[in-house]
């Protein structure tokens, strides 16, 4: 698996440059435009936005020159719109829009696979979007039920297994910012510092959003015995061929053998991660202790 046998080479450039926060501004607002129009974004949309973009920023025209491409005739009546286009043609150099001739001759830009997904992460980044864990231990327990009932396993297993791995590594990520919020409070020199930490942004970002829920309405222990239920069940030679005939039958895999392998696995991994769990959020646990701890030892001192 080679990350830049897919990505083209230069797609970081932009972000690693001078003019890293005027690019950023414009992918996500041309990332935002996208989701809102079923067509393709005309040139001229497109030149707008960023127009906009470089326009809200004093320092836009020299943060981009870098953009600037010397083959292209200057506008010096709009100087920011000359440059809007110079930004959109240095995007498309480096793989994050794709240029297309309509029937009208006319161009518009849509943004490549890749791009759709690592603009839509940079975008709940940017958001500061909450963790993606409310509700995953049930939706994954509903999904694995739901697919005994109905029968649809071969469409239901591949979600359930990847929602176990975003609840997997969201759970990663709660423990390893309250290391986070642990530090913070360490580095305070005052009591009201150290309230304000522990009552305003940790439990605003922690506990509110994700570690309350863990413990109560979402806990593990409410819904990992239907899960693992439902896993023994399609485990058996039987419904482990239904689940590969249906998978075959999508399209997304060569051979029934391999959509057979690949159950099986997506079963085994999603058993592992729930009969594991405990352990995981037990060192959430443990973090979330050493976190008040501190907090307390600080506002002694």
């Amino acid at each position: 698996m080679s990350l830049f046998g897919t990505l083209p080479p230069t797609l970081f450039s932009p972000l690693a440059s001078p003019g890293a926060p005027v690019y950023a501004a414009a992918l996500l607002a041309l990332f935002t435009e996208t989701r809102r129009h079923q067509q393709p974004l005309s040139r001229d949309l497109a030149a707008h936005m960023v127009r906009e973009v470089l326009a809200a920023d004093q320092a836009a025209l020299a943060a981009t020159a870098d953009a600037l491409d010397p083959e292209a005739a200057a506008d010096e009546a709009d100087p920011l719109a000359g440059r809007a286009a110079d930004v959109l043609r240095y995007l498309a150099r480096c793989g994050w829009l794709r240029v297309e001739t309509q029937s009208d001759f006319t161009q518009s830009y849509t943004l490549p696979d890749y791009a759709f997904r690592l603009l839509s992460t940079l975008s709940e980044i940017a958001s500061n979007e909450p963790l993606p864990l409310q509700g995953l231990i049930f939706s994954i327990y509903s999904i694995l039920q739901t697919s005994l009932r109905e029968g649809n396993a071969h469409i239901s297993l591949p979600e359930a297994h990847r929602q176990t791995m975003s609840l997997l590594g969201g759970l990663k990520e709660l423990q390893h910012n309250i290391g986070v919020h642990i530090e913070q409070v360490l580095r305070q020199l005052e009591a009201r510092a150290v309230l304000q930490q522990v009552f305003t942004l940790y439990r605003g970002e922690i506990v509110d959003k994700a570690y309350h829920q863990l413990r109560t309405t979402d806990h593990v222990s409410r819904f990992r015995p239907g899960v693992l239920d439902a896993l023994t069940q399609l485990s058996t030679e039987p419904q482990v061929m239904q689940i590969a005939q249906g998978m075959r039958a999508n399209g997304t895999l060569p051979s029934v053998e391999a959509a057979a392998e690949r159950a099986i696995t997506q079963i085994r991994e999603i058993r592992e991660q729930f009969e594991l769990l405990d352990r995981l959020l037990q060192a959430i646990d443990d973090r979330h202790s050493q976190f008040v701890d501190s907090a307390v030892r600080t506002v002694e001192l």
